[in-house]
């Protein structure tokens, strides 16, 4: 019996998959930092027996997260600002490796994650929760095949697997699917993703982007 291999992503979009992961990966450190240093004004008044936040903190780290966190990486934010509460959601992507369990080696990609933070009197919460790795390899596919290989339309087509995850992801461990996009759509198995930074959460694995009529 033989056995038809798809043919290798061409190496033109695997560089612009390499050259995006890259150019987000080079925002990472700063994001982390100013997240963490915005996050601390809250804490740092709380460990001081402050559980109250005060007005023109909240409204400070509403303003700078809006203006300073890095935008490149950013696929959506939310900010909710009352005079004594917060409350921010915000989707990212971030350069990352993913190694499912039955994997012996690492595999580059890009990771889609949800940060949420929310405070009010009393109250304090930040979580980081991943949606979706997106392999090196479904980059590279969806630059080749989608309809629009810019670096924006390939962003917006991430978001889609960020909004998508809410409802694929009660499904079972290694359940197939596909997620529309633009020209076609993102495939893989939902597993639990582990990565350091964002600990270990039931997500999209995407494997390949396949077009519409293949």
């Amino acid at each position: 019996m033989s056995v038809t291999l798809a043919p290798r992503v061409p190496a033109e979009h695997v560089g612009k998959a390499r050259l995006l992961r890259d150019a987000i990966g080079a925002e990472d450190k700063a994001t982390g930092e100013l997240i963490t240093a915005l996050a601390a004004r809250l804490t740092s008044r709380i460990r001081r027996g402050n559980p109250i936040p005060r007005a023109d903190v909240l409204s400070g780290i509403a303003h700078e997260w809006r203006q300073r966190v890095p935008s490149r990486s950013r696929l959506a934010l939310e900010i909710g600002l009352g005079r004594r509460s917060l409350a921010i959601r915000e989707m990212r992507v971030t350069a990352s490796e993913y190694r499912p369990e039955e994997w012996d080696t690492t595999e580059r990609g890009l990771l889609v994650f949800m940060i949420g933070l929310e405070a009010s009197p009393f109250r304090y919460m930040f979580t980081v929760h991943t949606l979706a790795h997106v392999s090196l390899h479904a980059i590279g596919r969806r630059s080749q095949r989608g309809r629009d290989a810019t670096e924006a339309a390939i962003l917006h087509d991430l978001r889609a697997l960020g909004v998508a995850h809410h409802a694929l992801a009660d499904r079972p461990d290694g359940a197939q699917f596909a997620v529309p996009a633009s020209g076609g759509a993102w495939r893989g198995n939902v597993q639990l993703v582990r990565d350091p930074r964002t600990g270990c959460d039931k997500a999209l694995a995407v494997r390949t982007f396949m077009a519409d009529g293949i």
